[in-house]
């Protein structure tokens, strides 16, 4: 791949996507893109089943899981082909959280409920990993959870996955834990 093309102009063919459950085509994609991952890195879900019935039990998943309020869910497409995918979901801070943040004139319009942004999955195309396109999709759903009141943002990764060294000093993530198969990052946003 030609690292000097620009991947996100979209005079080159660029489209990003805020998906909605069953929006035709674009969903069809996302869900298949999701379902790869999840059986790229833990096969171990699909032992035993039919890989149709797999991907109709995640479509339904997914479907339950949305709301436009709490959850968002990016495709970006560059020239009709996957170049990353992202899933995040906001929760309330858990019980006995300082939420207060350090940078209080960045919340001053928060209600009073302020949330954690957890991102569930977040994945780069292969072909076009190394190119800055997963910063600027974090960076994209960093600007969605803070309007949606996130004060701060958590990520967990499998210990086996190289996107660890992604994740680690990105936008202020650090390991606040690891455990023998999960690295936790969190970050005040």
């Amino acid at each position: 791949m030609n690292k000097s093309i620009n991947l996100l102009d979209p005079q080159k063919g660029f489209k990003e996507y805020e998906i909605i459950p069953g929006c035709g085509r674009l969903w069809d994609e996302y869900v298949q893109q999701t379902c790869d991952y999840i059986i790229e890195f833990w096969p171990e879900v699909i032992a035993g089943k039919d890989r149709n019935q797999f991907i109709r039990e995640q479509t339904q998943i997914l479907k339950e899981r949305y709301s436009p309020e709490n959850r968002i869910y990016y495709l970006w497409m560059y020239q009709k082909e996957f170049l990353v995918l992202a899933n995040g979901y906001l929760d309330d801070l858990p019980f006995g959280t300082n939420n207060s943040s350090s940078n209080s004139n960045e919340h001053e319009n928060l209600n009073k409920n302020p949330k954690v942004f957890y991102i569930a999955e977040m994945v780069v195309n292969p072909k076009y990993r190394g190119q800055k396109i997963g910063e600027k999709l974090l960076s994209r759903l960093i600007t969605w959870a803070k309007q949606h009141n996130a004060i701060e943002m958590v990520v967990e990764v499998d210990t086996k996955m190289q996107a660890n060294r992604f994740w680690n000093g990105k936008f202020g993530l650090k390991l606040e834990s690891s455990s023998n198969d999960r690295n936790m990052y969190k970050t005040k946003l």
